[in-house]
């Protein structure tokens, strides 16, 4: 891992499966600052114009290892931009070859698009992004009018590019505007429109993002499961358990996502929400550390679609991004 004087990050080698992570002679999590002057509704829209003026976020203030132990190093980058101070922790982890980038932003733009980019080795037609309840592939050759327009889409928890045997993942934990051009990755961070509020996003921020080198493609790194755990971190107390602790539901299928577990609106049962985002049709089983006296599918409101079905487990095939609801009754 290396970087140049001005803290720009300019190479990382992933040592699984072994491949250089930026693209010849670029650097990697470019902090940019484009001028944000759309032709109308400031707040909403960005115009395909916007990278005609732009300038880096490399004037360097300080470096300082923050943290440097056996379970990780966290180097400190210092920024100014205009009137505005980036504070950026780039964080390593032992035994995880994900990056993170945590920033605390004090932000005084105006019409100001801030953004980090990725310039990667990587060739791939198509990037995927996390949607809701599933992804989808969207080009990243914007060869046609349609796909031009499409220079900056939604997306979630992560983005993914990857090619045959290797790819790198994007996550967030708040970001929603995603770019993929050719070999370039990209996420929106700040935008500071001044209309209709003059003070929209001036202040502090704090969000954190990671880069996930892997082999294989996006399920075989587990990036949804990485993202999920980026967005819901573990929260560590010290002290000693009433009880032995003991999972509520466990699923057989990795590429399931359970996305709800709540008391249902009547009180009386246990609501399991899943949805399949690995693209394929799959049985699954739910067993719990407790006992399932029965259980039924119901829609998204909780009103019951099926039998009530009495055992120990819930078996049940899901289609491709299909969402499964069901009622559990359970006891201890």
């Amino acid at each position: 891992m290396q970087w140049a004087k001005n803290g720009q990050l300019t190479r990382v080698y992933a040592k699984e499966p072994g491949f250089e992570l930026f693209a010849d002679g670029e650097a990697g999590n470019q902090l940019i600052a484009y001028e944000d002057k759309p032709a109308m509704f400031d707040a909403w829209d960005i115009d395909a114009s916007y990278t005609e003026h732009f300038a880096l976020v490399e004037d360097l203030i300080s470096v300082v290892v923050v943290e440097n132990n056996a379970l990780r190093t966290i180097v400190r980058f210092t920024f100014s931009y205009g009137s505005s101070l980036l504070t950026q922790d780039m964080v390593f982890q032992r035994d995880d070859a994900a990056i993170l980038f945590q920033h605390i932003v004090d932000w005084h733009e105006h019409q100001r698009l801030l953004r980090a980019e990725f310039p990667l080795n990587i060739t791939s037609d198509v990037a995927i992004f996390d949607i809701p309840f599933g992804n989808m592939a969207r080009p990243t050759a914007h060869r046609t009018a349609f796909d031009q327009a499409r220079f900056e889409v939604p997306a979630h928890q992560w983005v993914d590019l990857s090619e045959l045997g290797k790819g790198v993942s994007l996550l967030n934990d708040c970001k929603y505007g995603h770019s993929a051009k050719g070999n370039r990755l990209g996420l929106s961070l700040i935008k500071s429109a001044i209309d209709p509020d003059e003070t929209a996003d001036q202040g502090e921020h704090r969000y954190t993002y990671a880069l996930l080198p892997h082999g294989g493609d996006w399920r075989a790194a587990g990036t949804h499961q990485r993202a999920a755990a980026l967005n819901h971190p573990t929260v560590i107390a010290q002290g000693i358990p009433a009880i032995p602790p003991k999972p509520l539901f466990l699923i057989s299928d990795a590429l399931l996502g359970a996305d709800a577990v709540k008391c249902s609106q009547s009180g009386n049962f246990v609501l399991l929400r899943l949805h399949e985002y690995g693209g394929k049709s799959r049985e699954v089983t739910v067993e719990s550390s407790f006992v399932i006296l029965r259980f039924c599918e119901c829609d998204l409101t909780e009103t019951p679609i099926g039998e009530w079905t009495e055992g120990n487990r819930i078996r049940f095939t899901i289609s491709p991004f299909e969402i499964k609801t069901f009622l559990v009754q359970i006891i201890e």
